[in-house]
């Protein structure tokens, strides 16, 4: 299965460095902060980490490209302090589930519109997002009179090693000579679980903010 999913993630990357034959238009780097969660997990708050890659921009038809990327995004989710034990015994305890992910949008770019004045404009997009589960690691920390204990362990085996994706967004973009700038927001949601259980129906949401450059 491991081969199966790096031979399919260089699929994806031969197809973002060369979409049938064609040249792109733009090159570039993307990057940001992404808020994850997991849809119907007990744990209530989310993780933060980075997203970050690179993109190629194919032009279709006016006001219209293709956009292949190539990302590591970090996902995953906290709980926040629970009290176990019985009465009056408490120990205060966190979670941290730590799913990392190598993304291969590809999307659909639409120039909404442009300003007459400046060399701006609004992009939206949306388009299915490939991923291959990297890294996972589940970890519980508690605390009592005695002390902070962490007990960390793979969560790899509970994790399923590909996860199909939607990514939706949007945001305005500027000109500076050849160099193409953004900002956008991006809402990517998994359309399947994330584990491999099929009681553990969770599936990964995250929120993206992010900034790039094309060259």
């Amino acid at each position: 299965m491991k081969r199966i999913k790096w031979l399919i993630l260089a699929f994806l990357t031969g197809v973002m460095i060369d979409v049938h034959g064609a040249r792109a238009q733009q090159l570039g780097i993307t990057g940001g902060v992404n808020i994850a969660s997991l849809t119907g997990h007990p744990y209530s708050s989310s993780r933060d980490g980075l997203i970050i890659g690179g993109f190629a921009r194919y032009n279709l038809v006016a006001g219209l490209a293709l956009q292949p990327e190539i990302l590591f995004s970090m996902k995953g989710a906290s709980g926040t302090p629970n009290s176990i034990g019985p009465v009056p015994v408490y120990v205060p305890e966190t979670s941290t589930l730590t799913l990392d992910y190598i993304e291969v949008p590809v999307l659909l770019r639409m120039n909404l519109f442009s300003l007459p004045i400046l060399p701006a404009g609004f992009d939206l997009f949306a388009g299915p997002d490939f991923a291959f589960n990297v890294y996972s690691q589940a970890k519980t920390t508690t605390y009592s009179s005695s002390g902070t204990q962490e007990f960390t362990s793979n969560a790899s085996e509970n994790i399923r090693e590909f996860d199909f994706n939607v990514a939706v967004g949007g945001g305005p973009n500027i000109n500076i000579g050849p160099i193409t700038l953004g900002l956008e927001v991006r809402y990517t949601f998994g359309t399947g679980r994330a584990f491999r259980s099929a009681g553990n129906n969770w599936n990964n949401n995250v929120w993206s903010v992010m900034a790039s450059a094309g060259f």
